[in-house]
């Protein structure tokens, strides 16, 4: 594979991305499953298959429900997608979990128990904190 197919196949990938994001977000919301987002969208050097990978934000239910209707519509969504793009073959698409969100806020959290609350001055902090003896200069005056 050479690198012009390489590029040809990403460019494919992040135009999929872009034009199918809110196709799926519609749709995630019409079936309620709250915020979901296209995060990525891989496609294979011969453009004959998309994975398209989605997360959802707060997942109050499971995952596997919210892939299982992205595959039920993956026909319906390629149909729409092949009106918006401009390709001989529209790929076929494969739908993926992105857990790296949840990964982060897991992380975040676990970070926050191990850091004791304590406020950190940032340096916009140390500057405010300077700034009162500057106004008793001026009101003394």
């Amino acid at each position: 594979m050479g690198t012009r197919d390489f590029s040809r196949a990403r460019r494919v990938g992040e135009q999929i991305r872009r034009e199918l994001a809110p196709m799926v977000q519609g749709l995630a919301r019409d079936h309620g499953y709250g915020m979901v987002s296209v995060t990525g969208a891989d496609v294979s050097s011969d453009l004959r298959v998309a994975k398209i990978y989605v997360s959802q934000l707060a997942a109050t239910d499971d995952p596997q429900n919210l892939l299982k209707t992205l595959e039920q519509a993956g026909g319906n969504l390629r149909y729409l997608l092949g009106s918006e793009l401009r390709l001989r073959n529209v790929p076929k698409l494969q739908f993926a979990f992105d857990e790296s969100l949840l990964r982060g806020a897991k992380m975040s959290s676990l970070l926050n128990e191990l850091v004791p609350n304590e406020p950190q001055e940032s340096p916009a902090d140390e500057a405010l904190s300077e700034l009162p003896e500057v106004q008793q200069d001026r009101s003394s005056k």
